[in-house]
């Protein structure tokens, strides 16, 4: 039931996933059987789950689009609870929605990381968030009832799991009346390559992602070889906050951040050192040049260097193009280094960046050059840079449903990871630019997607032809260049 807004584990022995699957679809054992014991529900779910009605602020479109719908995971309050009720925080969280009227499966097998052992607390956890279609909305809403679940392994996507937990909904207290938040995202910042600085609005933002196919996602995974399901997760502590437009900008700083608290000497100290401190800031422009504001900000010096044009305050300002995100990563990291440096290599875009190259600068050392490994991104290379440590950021564009780009996007990636047919990585990006309202406090965020190659989104048709590019979400949102930056650390000095 949705309502109209009027004014404007116990602990025990969980089956792995392949277990379950094996046991539903080989033995046709009741799914009632096997799922009680391994979907659980938490009694303070309303202070874990909230959820979101998110309208679009990007430069391209400004409208409400009642039919995107976001749930956001408070990992404190989960682990938290989790510790309350004596449950084990190291293991991996599922978390599984459905929509209770019509019968849809809205959200499926949202990962949670676990926690680290050692963790003392749980104060930088960010909200784990994920979009999905509001059904038959077509106006602003204030609550709507939903059944969630949680489990320590993905759920088998099948008719016998939705309908063990309709069933069972009521009665084990999954179903739940969710009140709804309005959110308004201006994730924006990465603007397009044809030179064209004039923005040009589009009447419409595109569909969310759509409801779970499950009969198709069973029929395509017969054959899935679920034991080899791995991944990597990287530190993702640093997540700064970010001024309008400055997506770029952040996505190179908490980078830069990650590099620098993930490197250590073993007797104590960083091998690889900013000469800034990790806080929020922009390059404020006055007449003909930039101003790091404030003076010992990471980002204000990132975004000096890479020259955003009108940013006369932390609320103004426009974005920034691949010249841009390789002139703040170059210049910061030739500049403004107080242990070591770092190399670069990207997928996607032009062969070469750097001196005599694409985006070249008089400005730019010798060793400020990043020589393309792969024509387009792929998941592999994304993968098998996180695994060596490297920082990796990707750029993506958003389409609409008739091909028109309507924002861009530009982020850090800390994980990535496979199970059965599909590919994954996590994400870390601020959802609400700049600090009217005290918005930089809200925003913060990381979002896990499937990434695969779902159709040209220029075309405007979704499914399209193949391009080769990989696609968020089977969103029209495609990822058209990936940058790995590498720590060099600086030699111990005695």
């Amino acid at each position: 039931m949705i309502k109209i807004q009027k004014d404007g584990m116990t602990k025990g022995v969980v089956l792995s996933f392949i277990a379950i699957a094996m046991i539903l679809s080989h033995f046709s054992v009741s799914a009632d059987k096997v799922l009680k014991k391994h979907i659980y529900r938490m009694k303070d779910i309303k202070k874990i789950v909230n959820i979101h009605q998110v309208s679009w602020e990007v430069a391209k479109f400004r409208g409400t689009t009642y039919d995107w719908g976001e749930i956001s995971i408070d990992r404190k309050e989960l682990f938290d609870s989790f510790e309350k009720h004596g449950r084990d925080i190291t293991k991996t969280v599922f978390v599984n929605v459905w929509l209770k009227e019509p019968n849809l499966w809205l959200v499926e097998n949202l990962r949670v990381p676990a926690i680290k052992c050692g963790t003392d607390s749980f104060d930088n956890l960010h909200h784990m968030r994920h979009y999905f279609k509001l059904v038959d909305v077509a106006e602003q809403i204030n609550q709507i009832d939903l059944i969630t679940v949680m489990s320590h392994h993905k759920l088998p996507v099948t008719q016998e799991v939705t309908n063990h937990v309709y069933k069972k909904a009521d009665k084990k207290g999954y179903l739940k009346s969710f009140p709804v938040k309005q959110v308004k995202e201006n994730t924006d910042g990465l603007s397009e390559e044809d030179g064209d600085k004039a923005v040009k609005t589009v009447t419409s933002f595109g569909p969310p992602p759509q409801p779970v196919d499950y009969v198709a996602r069973s029929k395509a995974c017969l054959d899935c070889d679920w034991s080899h399901d791995f991944e990597i997760l990287q530190d993702a502590t640093i997540n700064l906050q970010s001024a309008v437009n400055q997506c770029v900008i952040v996505a190179i700083s908490n980078s830069l951040g990650f590099l620098q608290e993930t490197s250590h000497y073993p007797w104590g100290g960083h091998t690889f050192e900013v000469q800034d401190e990790l806080t929020k800031g922009y390059g404020q422009f006055n007449s003909a040049t930039w101003t790091a504001v404030p003076a010992n900000s990471l980002v204000a010096w990132v975004d000096y260097y890479a020259s955003r044009a009108g940013t006369t305050t932390y609320n103004t300002g426009s974005g920034s193009q691949i010249c841009d995100l390789f002139d703040g990563l170059f210049l910061y990291t030739k500049n403004r280094m107080e242990k070591g440096s770092a190399k670069f290599t990207h997928e996607g875009a032009a062969a070469i960046y750097g001196l005599d190259q694409q985006c070249g600068k008089d400005s730019y050392g010798s060793d400020d050059i990043s020589v393309r490994a792969n024509p387009k991104p792929t998941w592999p290379w994304i993968y098998n840079e996180l695994s060596t440590n490297k920082a990796v950021i990707i750029n993506f564009y958003r389409y609409n449903d008739a091909g028109a780009i309507t924002s861009g996007h530009s982020i850090r990636v800390w994980g990535a990871s496979r199970s059965g047919i599909d590919n994954y990585i996590y994400t870390l990006d601020d959802s609400i630019q700049g600090d009217i309202n005290n918005a930089d406090t809200q925003g913060l965020r990381t979002q896990k997607w499937v990434v695969k190659d779902t159709g040209n989104s220029a075309t405007g048709n979704k499914p399209g032809t193949s391009d080769g590019m990989l696609n968020m979400n089977g969103l029209a949102w495609e990822i058209f260049m990936s940058v790995s930056i590498e720590r060099v650390n600086a030699p111990p000095s005695f």
